[in-house]
């Protein structure tokens, strides 16, 4: 009788370690497919979709376009954190996260030639049409200016 105790009792502990082991790889699924929806949505084509939609829909925004990598922009950093630290409302479109085709399609829909183009910038549409921007920025002062200019805090 305890043969078959023991018997029954590894065969359990088997089942156990095959349902843990399911459980465990459903897990490591179910988390990989959410990493990659998160990748996806970050670098996907919704924030130039959403530039797109903004003007064909006449909104008022701003566009605060840079690059995360600091070893691509220096200032680009400096210039978002003064950018929150004056409060503005601003779209946020880090290129890292984007395809050079998806960038450029980004910068054609505001009538920007790509070329002539460099981040960190700051672009304010008004109406649905760029209405003026500041390219290669380099210090705060230029953003002060181009805030009160614009009265950019009063853009929701």
């Amino acid at each position: 009788m305890n043969e078959k105790k023991k018997e029954k009792e590894i065969i359990s502990n088997q089942e156990n370690k095959k349902i843990m082991i399911l459980v465990v790889a459903i897990l490591v699924v179910i988390l990989v497919c959410y990493l990659i929806m998160t990748f996806i949505g970050n670098g996907g084509n919704r924030s130039s979709d959403n530039i797109e939609n903004m003007m064909k829909q006449s909104e008022t925004k701003v566009l605060y376009i840079w690059n995360s990598d600091s070893k691509k922009c220096k200032d680009c950093k400096k210039i978002r954190n003064h950018l929150r630290k004056k409060k503005i409302n601003y779209i946020d479109y880090d290129v890292k996260n984007y395809t050079n085709s998806k960038y450029e399609k980004m910068l054609t829909t505001l009538s920007i030639n790509p070329p002539d183009f460099n981040y960190p910038a700051v672009i304010y549409i008004k109406d649905g049409y760029m209405y003026s921007n500041i390219i290669n920025i380099n210090d705060t002062k230029t953003v002060d200016v181009f805030i009160k200019e614009y009265q950019l805090q009063d853009v929701k």
